[in-house]
């Protein structure tokens, strides 16, 4: 690889998708939203499985291979079965994940990989998860049922694994509310991962609900919508995930 791998170390809701669609862009670079290669598994989208069907890459075919594979040797198989054939078609490869338990075995194979943390206010990570199940009538996971006070261990959970990452290798942080309003951010983003991707990349173009907010571009529509919810009690409720993460509000900037 001439580029290094990417690896968004996103917390849910922190904006990781359209950070990595802004970074997927024929032939520059893709971003893989969520396959989760790490547990032995190899989670793909259907727009991804039809992105590279184009290209003669047969993403479910692999998705049947790795599923047989150690999983302690997924990421491995990873880098030297699929990974040659993806760069023939994209000069640089990353993923996204929300959940970083086995961040560790990605590390171990792209030892030079760039880490890229995200972030957003509390508030608006409980109210984006609320309104987002109640738009899609779906009930969003979280162990235990989704209540503030499971969403905090959650993402405590995650974030002391992105404090690890912060901890051993060198770390780019970015929060939702400032790569929505500053473009010089998503340039900070692609000089840190060594993009060439000369604009924003497929922005709006993988999911039909992202387009009909946003359009094709980044915007700061969803930013702090803490500020304008009217349901009192939805307020309280996204206050006391805020109160109870006083750890990550500190490292990430965020105040009352």
């Amino acid at each position: 690889m001439e580029k290094p791998f990417i690896y968004i170390a996103a917390l849910r809701r922190t904006g990781s998708k359209v950070l990595s669609e802004a970074l997927s862009l024929h032939p520059y670079s893709f971003i893989f939203l969520e396959p989760r290669f790490g547990s032995g598994a190899f989670k793909i989208k259907n727009a991804e499985v039809e992105i590279f069907a184009k290209y003669g890459i047969d993403l479910l075919a692999f998705q049947d291979q790795i599923s047989k594979v150690n999983r302690k040797l997924s990421v491995e198989y990873f880098k030297n079965e699929l990974m040659p054939k993806l760069l023939q078609v994209f000069s640089q490869i990353g993923i996204k994940e929300i959940h970083h338990k086995y961040w560790k075995s990605v590390y171990n194979t792209f030892p030079d990989m760039k880490i890229v943390l995200t972030a957003r206010d509390p508030r608006d990570i409980y109210l984006s998860l609320y309104h987002k199940s109640i738009e899609r009538n779906k009930e969003i996971r979280v162990e235990g049922g989704f209540t503030p006070q499971n969403l905090v261990l959650n993402l405590k959970e995650d974030f002391e694994y992105q404090m690890e990452m912060f901890n051993t290798t060198r770390c780019l942080k970015v929060k939702y509310e400032d790569f929505c309003t500053d473009r010089m951010v998503y340039e900070q983003v692609k000089a840190f991962v060594e993009s060439d991707i000369p604009a924003i990349g497929m922005v709006g173009h993988l999911s039909k609900q992202d387009h009909l907010i946003h359009g094709y571009e980044v915007t700061d529509k969803r930013v702090y919508r803490w500020k304008c919810e009217i349901n009192k009690q939805l307020l309280l409720e996204a206050q006391e995930v805020f109160d109870n993460l006083k750890d990550y509000c500190r490292f990430w900037g965020y105040e009352k």
